[in-house]
């Protein structure tokens, strides 16, 4: 009996964790669906879209002039991230890059635009550079130098900043649009997209200048060569003497015998060299 008794405490004491409400259950409550869709929203920006970008890497990425693996446009935010407003902008200008990237990205090699962010509290050079005075300041660059600056540090800087990025890359949202695929168009749209492609990225517009002053060149050297008649005059001449030279040296190269034996006559007696004369024995 008392191992019996010993054993059915055992049993109430493993069963009373389980019909015990958890601690603090009843005070904390259910999530909220703002708080649950604010947790995921959270999850999912939580990789940051945005590149990080230092004193070495900044001017390689957003002042170079854009080639075919660099942007046309950059958007980067300066800002230190102990202070506050640059704290709450974070997800934010997050959300925006991922937006506007996915939608102007639309090529498969190329990047339409950018976006990244500059930390101030470790590259106060570099914000001080960029003309940085106040936090937070995001900087539009078009093709390696700055178009248009936004600065915040208001409680509306989210919707400030949404309707600054609208106005800067609307342009080039609606050029995205017109290069993309219709989606109606199938393979028929298909060659013309990438003839497209294929000529953007042969002569992009910083070098179509350079191509054509490169074709122009060597069409008037052409003309001039051809248009010539002294240049025709000296190339015939030139032909007629190698012609006569190699006559000469052929007709010496043909009479060897001839030249050997008159070298022999110059030691025989001169009766022998004449002609229908007999010589006694």
């Amino acid at each position: 009996m008392p191992s019996m008794a010993f054993s059915v405490h055992i049993f109430v004491l493993l069963l009373l964790p389980l019909a015990m409400p958890a601690v603090g259950s009843d005070d904390a409550g259910p999530l909220s669906l703002e708080q649950s869709a604010g947790q995921e929203q959270a999850a999912i920006y939580s990789r940051a879209n945005a590149l990080r970008l230092n004193a070495h890497t900044f001017s390689g990425n957003v002042l170079r002039k854009p080639m075919d693996e660099h942007a046309e446009h950059w958007v980067v935010s300066f800002c230190p991230n102990w202070w506050e407003p640059c704290q709450n902008l974070a997800l934010p200008f997050d959300q925006f890059s991922v937006e506007w990237e996915r939608r102007l990205n639309t090529r498969l090699l190329t990047k339409k635009v950018r976006f990244a962010t500059v930390d101030c509290a470790t590259d106060k050079v570099l914000c001080n550079q960029q003309r940085v005075e106040q936090y937070p300041t995001v900087h539009h660059y078009h093709r390696g130098k700055r178009a248009a600056t936004w600065v915040g540090g208001r409680t509306s800087d989210v919707e400030k900043l949404a309707k600054f990025l609208t106005k800067r890359l609307s342009n080039a949202a609606a050029d995205a649009a017109a290069t993309a695929l219709p989606t109606g168009g199938g393979a028929a749209a298909a060659p013309a997209a990438a003839a497209r492609s294929l000529r953007d990225r042969l002569v992009p517009g910083d070098r179509a200048i350079d191509l054509t002053l490169i074709i122009v060149v060597l069409s008037l050297n052409t003309w001039a060569v051809f248009s010539n008649p002294r240049l025709w005059q000296l190339s015939s001449g030139a032909s007629k003497d190698t012609s006569k030279g190699a006559a000469a040296s052929a007709a010496s190269a043909a009479s060897p015998s001839a030249a050997s034996s008159r070298s022999v006559q110059r030691f025989l007696p001169r009766d022998w060299g004449v002609p229908g004369a007999s010589m006694e024995l």
